[in-house]
């Protein structure tokens, strides 16, 4: 597996350290003053840690000022770069740069100093090594020029890809050039300057080098560029252009299922492997379309095309209803399942199977529909209502939105997207976390046609907008027909939404030319929601086999305890 090495040492605890000290009385106490104020460190690495002391000084109504370093609860905003021990002591930890607000507190009056930690490292890829002397190729002052056939290309992850903290380590890939053997990439922004020299067309950081590049970003972009020189021909650098890489401030929380290799596969995104979820050992059944409830209790699944609800805790059946079944949506409670067949609705109890407001719970739209999805407070369900509804496709479709209104009875559709004709296909719509708006697929053609690309609407109703850069942003630039569509959302995250969905496009150099559905996983900025396209481009989901078929996304808020069936297996080497 292709790595590079980067060691340094102090072992960077949890989440934002909070030293409780003394919390008596100080009358009078008006203010507090933390000493140093405003400063900088700049670390070399591979380094020594460096600590600073920090000072609290109080200051009373009557002038006095006292020093209460010992007296007070002294936080940090941001751990990544550091840890603030008792007394004020602060200590980098040299694993992130960034920036940190330290602050020292007694009761209600809290006293603040900033803290910037810059960072410069260097990394030799150990798997595949540069030739001799590669630093020297790319020294200061050497003359660096852009050329059409020797200048190499960024093509994973692309520009404006948007990353959660706390992934598995990616894959850098790019387009070497001709006559080209040593490889710097880059990794700058205001907090870090990474340098890594690589002999090959693709890098995949340690651990450690890949916390560093994320954990120096929450919430903030570097810049990663590609540069080529030749170990034949000294003298001059070929630059690639470089693409800007985003990471959030937390994880992507929620576990993510999706159906590939004859079953359902759970895939982590802090792990580089899937784990086989459903069917347990020994059952050949056909599985298909999971969906499960937001509050992580039960999947619904098509089984051998009948409807099957699990226990998601321990995978033991619930029920399994006969009939067909083309997809299912599980309310948010589990104790719900709206069931889509060949164009007619039904809402079936969870538990039982049995139809609900009627004998087979029947739910009368006035039209077909498919693609059903629960809101997650379970006042309405999302469809597509189109002409010549099957189970693999329809025509014309639109999205509407059905109130329920309890005790299996519905309220009238609202259309929210209109269709304008059965090649303006409209399908798959799927509620946001936080229930403002529907992601859903468009199409001029069917479903799977390659012009599928995703879309987000108010959920109150409004213009749709395009997610273009979710849908089509592959490297550097935006590339149609890439068949983006079944889409899914993770649970809800603080300051960012991640939407799940299958494409055909490439992975890098490891999977150079469209071919079968893929998952993949972009960032979606709530904020920008009717301001424009709030989407990142796409990162591959890490725990894929490359030469598998993944499809029908769906997340679950928590990871169950489930026992793993088998793990999921990729060919790496040649590949990866």
């Amino acid at each position: 597996m292709n790595r590079g090495v980067l060691a340094w040492g102090v072992a960077l605890s949890g989440c934002v350290e909070h030293i409780q000290l003394d919390r008596d009385d100080l009358p009078g106490l008006v203010a507090i003053e933390v000493s140093p104020g405003d400063d900088a460190v700049s670390l070399a690495l591979p380094g020594s840690p460096q600590t600073i002391a920090y000072r609290a000084t109080g200051r009373f109504a009557g002038g006095e000022a006292r020093d209460l370093t010992d007296r007070v609860e002294w936080t940090v905003d941001n751990p990544f770069p550091g840890a603030l021990a008792a007394g004020g002591l602060y200590t980098t930890s040299n694993a992130a740069a960034g920036r940190v607000a330290i602050r020292a507190r007694h009761r209600d009056i809290i006293g603040t100093a900033a803290l910037t930690v810059a960072i410069t490292a260097a990394v030799v890829d150990d798997s595949f090594p540069p030739p001799a002397g590669a630093a020297a190729l790319f020294a200061p002052g050497t003359p660096a020029v852009v050329d059409a056939s020797r200048s190499p290309a960024v093509l994973y992850p692309s520009d404006a890809t948007v990353f959660p903290q706390g992934m598995a380590q990616i894959l850098f890939q790019y387009r070497t050039g001709a006559m080209t053997d040593a490889f710097r990439l880059t990794f700058d922004s205001d907090l870090l300057h990474l340098e890594v020299l690589s002999g090959a067309d693709r890098w995949r950081p340690d651990a450690s080098t890949w916390a560093l590049i994320e954990q120096s970003h929450p919430g903030a972009s570097a810049r990663f560029e590609v540069d080529a020189a030749s170990s034949a021909a000294p003298g001059t650098i070929f630059t690639g252009a470089p693409a800007s890489l985003g990471f959030a401030g937390g994880a992507a929380s929620g576990a993510l299922f999706y159906v590939a290799a004859g079953g359902i596969l759970r895939g982590e995104l802090a792990q580089p492997i899937a784990a086989k979820l459903y069917p347990l050992a020994g059952d050949s059944a056909r599985v298909a379309a999971p969906s499960v409830s937001r509050d992580g209790t039960t999947m619904a699944l098509a089984y051998n095309d009948s409807l099957r609800t699990l226990d998601l805790a321990t995978l033991s059946p619930i029920t399994t209803a006969p009939g067909p079944l083309g997809s299912a949506a599980v309310s948010p409670d589990g104790r719900l399942v709206v069931v889509a067949n060949m164009g007619m609705v039904q809402l079936r109890d969870a538990r039982t199977g049995k139809g609900v407001g009627s004998p087979d719970g029947r739910v009368m739209l006035g039209a077909m529909a498919t693609h059903p999805d629960w809101s997650p407070d379970g006042a309405a369900i999302a469809v597509a209502i189109g002409n010549m509804v099957t189970n693999m496709d329809l025509k014309g479709g639109s999205i509407a939105r059905v109130p329920y209104l309890g005790n299996g009875r519905w309220g009238s559709p609202q259309v929210l997207v209109a269709s304008t004709g059965d090649m303006d296909n409209n399908f798959s719509p799927r509620w946001s976390p936080d229930g403002a708006a529907i992601a859903y697929v468009h199409a001029t053609g069917p479903i799977g046609d390659p012009s599928s690309e995703l879309r987000i609407v108010p959920a109150s109703g409004g213009g749709p907008t395009v997610l273009q850069r979710a849908s089509h942003r592959v490297a550097l630039a935006d590339v149609p027909g890439l068949a983006s569509s079944m889409p899914a959302w993770a649970p809800a995250s603080a300051g960012t939404m991640w939407l799940a969905f299958v494409s055909t496009r490439a992975y890098g150099a490891v999977r150079p030319m469209p071919g079968a559905g893929q998952i993949w996983i972009s960032a979606v900025d709530p904020a920008q929601l009717g301001a424009g396209d709030p989407s990142s481009a796409a990162f591959w989901l890490a725990a894929q086999d490359v030469t598998a078929v993944g499809a029908n996304p769906t997340w679950a808020p928590a990871m169950p305890p489930t026992t793993v069936i088998a793990r999921a297996t990729r060919p790496l080497g040649a590949t990866e």
